[in-house]
């Protein structure tokens, strides 16, 4: 957890910061912005990796992640 998803955390919840400073992005609570993200992008991977399913691949990953930011800008966005 330590260099895992707490590095990960640290990291974007900064470039989160960030985006609210310079307009981009409207959120009270950071903890919150980060949870709503990584769990957009993270999805259900965890358990159907446990489940044995494969990990997405290519471009696969790029559609995940673009909706997973298309996501996050619609909650928290400002423009």
């Amino acid at each position: 957890m330590e260099r895992g998803r707490r590095t990960i955390e640290a990291r974007l919840r900064a470039l989160l910061d960030l985006g609210r400073r310079q307009g981009h992005l409207a959120f009270a609570d950071p903890h919150e912005a980060y949870e709503t993200l990584y769990g957009l992008v993270v999805r259900d991977l965890h358990v159907r990796m446990l489940l044995g399913a494969p990990a997405p691949e290519g471009a696969d990953v790029k559609v995940q992640a673009a909706r997973a930011v298309d996501g996050f800008f619609r909650l928290y966005g400002r423009m």
